[in-house]
């Protein structure tokens, strides 16, 4: 089983449609991506969806293994992320947490949340929330 397979079949699954799916979120022709879903199917040993002239709707297999694939999809990403941290040896850890104040840090209640981070370098921020999501969406936080 390959990783194309569950991304498509994801996709596939929350289009719920096969013409949708490949046009809009893969951008490759339907009939591939049919044959994708049936060498999925092949492979897993059940039908994962009932197709009609109306889209798709999946299975009570394909419903199980929809989680799943989601979930493994999540792992695989995750691995992904490791690998680049464990590569850069010696990089800084980036930990942000959100208060309402600032006082929660002067109290010490940050404090707990801090365990385990070799050598914390605390860096106070204020702002709304939306300059702290941007803050996050443009990769400044920590730096």
């Amino acid at each position: 089983m390959e990783l194309r397979h569950l991304r498509y079949f994801i996709a596939v699954a929350e289009e719920g449609s096969l013409t949708h799916a490949a046009e809009k979120r893969l951008h490759t022709a339907q009939p591939s991506l049919s044959r994708q879903i049936r060498d999925l199917e092949n492979e897993v040993g059940v039908e994962l969806m009932n197709r009609s002239v109306h889209g798709v709707e999946l299975t009570a297999a394909g419903k199980a293994f929809l989680d799943h694939a989601r979930l493994a999809l999540a792992q695989v990403d995750a691995a992904v992320q490791a690998a680049g941290r464990a590569a850069r040896p010696g990089g800084k850890t980036t930990f942000g947490i959100g208060f309402q104040t600032g006082l929660e840090y002067a109290t010490g209640k940050a404090k707990p949340l801090l365990k385990g981070f070799a050598v914390p370098l605390v860096v106070l921020r204020g702002g709304g929330r939306y300059s702290m999501w941007s803050s996050i969406g443009g990769g400044r936080c920590g730096s």
